[in-house]
């Protein structure tokens, strides 16, 4: 899923974080232009193969660096730093899902329609247009999914994470992240099952 397009590329920009005067050192001695640095790219790709919108993805990193850097002083061990920003943008990118469904769920109610799920790409040839297609019913059940699951699901088999990591993103233990994972597995196939019947 690696072989972006455009709107993965975009998102690639430098998100710019204004921390208001000197970098202070919280008590596990992060120096947090350096991680912010290090970890940013990841943290760019995470939000935005959960959001699917690279301006949003932007916005969410710049918010989850600037929570990041509030809470700086309760951070305790350096070496847990990147888990740590990534459970801080995994939160805030579930809470702006939440939102955006509810929304989405109201426009439908009160008949101001629905977007597209994904934006129709222009690929050349016919294997491409197939695996496009795939990936477009992929992603519009991935949506459909529970919040925590969709994230579980991309944290893991998108971003590649260990188990591990991402009970440590989702902020739950390793049994309600294999949950997690194993819902969403059993959905999305049942779906895409479903939809190749059709």
């Amino acid at each position: 899923m690696s072989g972006g397009g455009t709107e993965e590329a975009r998102v690639n920009t430098a998100v710019i974080i204004e921390l208001g005067g000197g970098v202070e050192e919280s008590r596990a001695s992060v120096d947090f232009g350096r991680l912010v640095a290090r970890e940013q790219p990841a943290l760019l790709r995470i939000a935005f193969r959960l959001v699917r919108d690279p301006d949003e993805a932007r916005d969410l990193v710049q918010s989850a660096l600037a929570d990041g850097w509030e809470r700086l002083d309760a951070l305790r061990d350096a070496d847990a730093a990147a888990g740590w920003l990534r459970r801080i943008l995994v939160s805030r990118a579930l809470n702006h899902l939440r939102r955006r469904r509810l929304w989405r769920r109201l426009r439908e109610v009160f008949g101001a329609g629905v977007e597209p799920a994904e934006p129709s790409l222009p690929l050349p040839a016919d294997a491409q247009l197939a695996r496009g297609q795939r990936l477009a019913r992929v992603a519009a059940a991935l949506e459909r999914l529970p919040a925590k699951q969709a994230a579980a699901f991309t944290l893991r088999y998108v971003e590649g994470l260990g188990l591990d990591e991402v009970a440590g993103a989702l902020d739950v233990g390793r049994g309600t992240a294999k949950t997690h994972l194993h819902r969403a597995l059993v959905t999305l196939r049942s779906d895409l099952v479903e939809e190749e019947r059709q």
